[in-house]
């Protein structure tokens, strides 16, 4: 997972280039004061120096592991569950808000989804501003229908994220290659493809 998010461009350049240093937030209490964001900088300058062929990310485990006890120990864990406690962290040692305000959620009531989605979002990052949140934030819209006979009131609220969770589909066939190499030396080789159900039998 990290050599997967070490590819992830913007954010790389962001510690590598040592931009997140001007923006380190060591005053916030859900953040780790600033380690976390050094931690993953000197990491990702040991994975990218073209200077060493191992890197154990020991520390920034541990690191994680003062947060979030379920990834104390070497028991086998979830990763997408791993890398949200890692960006999370993250914004919180680069979070640009110092005192976060009470932002009151408004319903739509009526008006655009555009104008909606603006406001929460200007009332999010009121509260959480970060080059992490610049890159991997967005919005969801939910919509609730009050299924009554005499409701007809529907509610549509948008709530930050960071990551759609989406189904892997079940695939159900497979792809056969089948290369065919004649006695007669005049016949080219022929190749084929044969897509067939995974249940299912061939013969040839």
């Amino acid at each position: 997972m990290l050599q997967c998010l070490s590819n992830c461009e913007p954010l790389t350049e962001h510690f590598l280039s040592g931009a997140f240093e001007d923006e380190l937030n060591t005053d916030n209490l859900l953040g780790m004061g600033g380690r976390l964001a050094e931690c993953y900088a000197g990491l990702l300058q040991r994975m990218w120096s073209g200077e060493t062929v191992v890197c154990r990310p020991a520390r920034i485990k541990q690191l994680i592991g003062e947060k979030a006890p379920n990834f104390q120990g070497y028991q086998q864990q979830d990763s997408s569950e791993f890398m949200n406690y890692l960006l999370d962290g993250l914004h919180e040692d680069l979070n640009r808000v110092s005192t976060k305000p009470y932002i009151e959620e408004k319903e739509a009531e009526g008006r655009s989804d555009e104008e909606v989605a603006q406001e929460r979002w200007d009332g999010f990052i009121q509260r959480d501003d970060s080059f992490v949140v610049d890159n991997f934030f967005g919005l969801a819209r939910s919509e609730v229908r009050c299924d009554h006979p005499d409701c007809s009131r529907v509610s549509v609220t948008f709530d930050p994220l960071r990551a759609f969770m989406l189904p892997l589909p079940h695939v159900t066939t497979m792809l056969i290659k089948v290369t065919m190499v004649f006695v007669d030396p005049n016949k080219s080789v022929m190749r084929y493809g044969v897509t067939v159900q995974k249940s299912g039998k061939v013969c040839f």
